[in-house]
């Protein structure tokens, strides 16, 4: 999901197309502008539980993160395969409820791991097509902002900035929804003389990730065919 703070509502024929969505803010004097993916992070819940559970086995004996296992052995470079994670249909900027999930490349040299990273590589390339939809639309964005469960995830940070080319941070406080949720009861209470001076004494931005210009650069070219595949399988996805 992106969402954007805005100080006055954009609203025009890019974003329009692109099925963007247009709030006003919490905060008032502010606007919201949200595109997203239906599946998201559920496409390695699904991933993990179902071609996984061997490292869900030893994760639970360890009492470590299955998900550490499932990536030890993933690489900075891209993988062999793209993957298009429309396992519930497309979000922005498409929304096409008909559309499936996709894999192209697979041969006999084909890894869990090499699924498990074009994974993340797709729905990375899915945050890449709706941040350029929102910039054409004529918000400048400098920097991503992750939180949720994937950002706990460094090689998935690294993987954000590396697809993008732009910075991505990450908070300490990675659950917003309920961080978000505290300040504004707190505001509510009177415990805070504004929602900006709470979130600003609040806010901690601890991890930085820079964009490698060469894996940005190859990443790029992927991203190009990546475009490719929707327009391609779609005509037979529809007919399934």
């Amino acid at each position: 999901m992106i969402e954007v703070a805005l100080a006055a509502p954009v609203v025009n024929a890019t974003l329009a197309e692109g099925n963007a969505s247009v709030y006003a803010h919490v905060v008032p004097g502010l606007y919201l502008a949200m595109m997203l993916n239906h599946s998201g992070g559920l496409v390695l819940r699904w991933f993990r539980d179902e071609f996984c559970r061997e490292e869900k086995q030893a994760a639970a004996q360890a009492n470590a993160d299955p998900y550490d296992l499932i990536f030890q052995d993933a690489t900075p470079a891209p993988s062999s395969l793209l993957f298009m994670p429309h396992l519930s249909g497309s979000g922005t900027p498409r929304f096409d409820t008909a559309s499936k999930g996709a894999v192209l490349g697979i041969t006999f040299a084909t890894t869990r791991a090499d699924f498990a990273k074009a994974i993340l590589e797709g729905l990375t390339f899915e945050l890449r097509e709706n941040l350029e939809v929102v910039q054409r639309s004529g918000v400048d964005i400098q920097e991503l902002r992750a939180i949720g469960g994937g950002s706990r995830s460094k090689l998935w940070l690294q993987l954000k900035a590396d697809i993008t080319g732009i910075q991505v941070v990450a908070p300490k406080i990675s659950e917003a929804a309920s961080w978000g949720a505290a300040l504004l009861a707190g505001f509510g209470a009177g415990c805070f003389p504004s929602l900006k001076k709470a979130s600003e004494d609040a806010l901690q931005l601890t991890q930085n990730f820079t964009p490698d210009p060469d894996r940005h650069r190859r990443y790029t070219d992927r991203y190009q065919l990546y475009q490719q595949v929707y327009p391609a399988v779609t005509p037979i996805q529809h007919r399934m």
